[in-house]
């Protein structure tokens, strides 16, 4: 019998839907017992989905003090994370963690915590960026995945939906913990979806683009806002445009700016702040293209994943992780890069053929919330 911890330090997006995916996968292996350690605002998150109770499934939600604050270096936040699986280690005589981002927990993990075996998600794949960095951020990179390869404590990592970086890193620091984990799809809420074109008053005649999911530079928000400047006005009155999530700090003046100016020549809708998982089901319904267009290229998306369900294609960019998901499931259309210029360009392509014929059964089948759970739990 083991006992397994699960911990993540925060909750918010896919770190819910992976704790939550956990926990349903949890429940069949009744010859062993798990412990979520789980921050404060879960209590608040939690129900927007269904968590059975079960005998030999225990939640704890962390004290204050054992939380990082939002603010901290990642050297305070990796000795805060450390600290508090050590204490909860000893608490329930855990035999192995499993965390929800193994980054979050370095460099002083191997020095605090002992006797268990540590497996942990990596989301940024520092591969893809590496003729951009500095060599600072170089030589920290490298020493993360040294320590990872090195001790003991660390017994997998997974690599988020790239077979290719795991295999990758493996040879590169002669190690065999490096391991691809399916980015797990499924039904938002298990919620078919309603078209809403009615209710919003969209022409079935025109092509509606959804942005969703949490707005900022890296996923290029400000890109698509400059590319529908761009458009001719025949093609501003043959789209429409949603943009749903939380738009952060760090670009809401410009995307301010930007929105009104797009909404005088598009018919645009901004859906701003948290959105139920019923919602973005909901446009995911309406929608019939998705923009993903993000500038990042080390880590893979979860919105790819939720527009394969719901059978509509993608607009990304080529290269990067994204780039590979959907050029190998032929998920939709890619862009040679992520500038305005490209990006109207390929709205303009898609009003000249508006039919993309995706093929995500075979990506549901391999990124499936059991393929997920199985491989995690995998000893």
């Amino acid at each position: 019998m083991r006992t397994y911890l699960i911990h993540t330090q925060t909750i918010g997006g896919h770190q819910l839907e992976y704790l939550h995916h956990l926990y349903m996968g949890a429940l069949g292996k009744t010859d062993d017992s798990f412990v979520f350690v789980v921050p404060q605002r879960f209590k608040d998150d939690s129900c927007r989905l269904v968590w059975p109770v079960a005998d030999h499934i225990v939640v704890d939600v962390m004290k204050d003090g054992e939380e990082p604050p939002l603010d901290c270096g990642l050297l305070k936040k990796g000795w805060i994370n450390s600290r508090t699986i050590r204490n909860y280690c000893n608490k329930y005589h855990a035999t192995d963690v499993i965390t929800i981002s193994v980054m979050e927990y370095l460099p002083y993990l191997p020095f605090l915590v002992r006797n268990v075996r540590f497996s942990g998600i990596v989301y940024r794949i520092y591969l893809y960026e590496w003729t951009e960095e500095s060599w600072s951020m170089r030589l920290q990179d490298v020493l993360k995945y040294w320590i990872i390869s090195k001790f003991r404590v660390f017994h997998r990592t997974f690599i988020c939906n790239d077979s290719a970086s795991a295999q990758c890193l493996n040879r590169l620091y002669k190690t065999n913990k490096f391991q691809m984990m399916p980015d797990p799809v499924s039904s938002l809420q298990s919620y078919v979806g309603q078209d809403l074109r009615n209710e919003l008053g969209i022409s079935k005649e025109k092509i509606c683009f959804l942005h969703p999911g949490s707005m900022n530079s890296y996923k290029n928000t400000v890109g698509i806002l400059k590319a529908l400047m761009l458009l001719d006005d025949k093609s501003c009155k043959d789209i429409v445009v949603i943009f749903a999530g939380q738009v952060s700090k760090d670009i809401k003046e410009e995307f301010d700016s930007l929105y009104s100016k797009v909404s005088s020549r598009v018919q645009a809708f901004l859906f701003d702040g948290y959105l139920t998982f019923e919602k973005m089901a909901d446009l995911f319904a309406t929608c019939d293209y998705v923009l993903v267009p993000y500038k990042v290229k080390s880590q893979s998306s979860g919105i790819v994943g939720h527009a394969a369900y719901y059978g509509k294609p993608v607009i990304a960019v080529h290269g990067g992780v994204i780039g590979k998901m959907v050029r190998r499931w032929h998920l939709g259309n890619l862009l040679e890069n992520p500038s305005a210029v490209c990006i109207c360009h390929c709205i303009k392509c898609v009003l000249d053929d508006p039919i993309c014929n995706t093929q995500g059964n075979s990506y549901l089948e391999s990124h499936s919330k059991e393929m997920f759970c199985n491989t995690i739990y995998c000893q």
